[in-house]
């Protein structure tokens, strides 16, 4: 029999308590074993002594358990949850994102002339944990980062980066333009080790 067992019997706990309803069960005997030590007999108060000595052994064992098992829970929930979302807002007129060319992507638009370009209000740039996402008020586009090439400058421009890619169904040529979005772009990346072939 293993010590947390012993401990946990000795709190009549289930040894997979959790950390709350061992605090309590220690406060009810805790009190009992105070109640003890307070007695006139010499041989119950010593008894009482010893048991509270114990019961601070089992208790410290038992929290320990439970914190790590509440610890591995949390981990596992993390493994398994949802892309965290890193959004970067298009917080001015200076910063947007354009596509060009015909292929496969279909943008809504009585002008659609092979390209096209939006700035805030009108769309944002987010990046999740395994691809990116350009939305604007007409349309919605997603790039897998499996599927990027590159993300380097645009004609050497300090403000205008091109991401190069071989996404079938969203423009070739993907432009995004702003003050300051290159750091925000090596910043998730390292941040959150995106994994994004950066060229700047």
């Amino acid at each position: 029999m293993s010590d947390l067992v012993k401990y946990a019997k000795l709190m009549k706990l289930n040894p997979d308590a959790d950390l709350l309803t061992i605090k309590q069960r220690y406060s009810e005997w805790q009190a009992r074993f105070e109640t003890q030590m307070r007695s006139d007999d010499p041989a119950i108060e010593q008894k009482g002594r010893n048991n509270l000595l114990l019961l601070d052994q089992a208790y410290q064992a038992m929290a320990a358990a439970a914190t790590q098992r509440t610890r591995e829970a949390q981990a596992a929930q993390d493994a398994t949850a949802p892309p965290l979302a890193m959004s970067i807002e298009l917080g001015s007129h200076r910063i947007g994102f354009s596509l060009n060319k015909h292929v496969g992507f279909e943008v809504v638009s009585s002008h659609n002339c092979g390209h096209f370009k939006t700035s805030w209000p009108t769309g944002n740039v987010t990046f999740f944990s395994d691809k990116l996402k350009l939305k604007a008020l007409v349309f919605a586009a997603e790039i897998e980062y499996r599927d990027i090439d590159s993300i380097s400058r645009y004609f050497f421009m300090p403000m205008v980066f091109r991401i190069k890619h071989h996404t079938p169904d969203v423009y070739p040529l993907v432009i995004l333009n702003g003050i300051g979005l290159g750091t925000k772009i090596k910043r998730l990346n390292d941040e959150h080790q995106l994994g994004l072939p950066i060229e700047y």
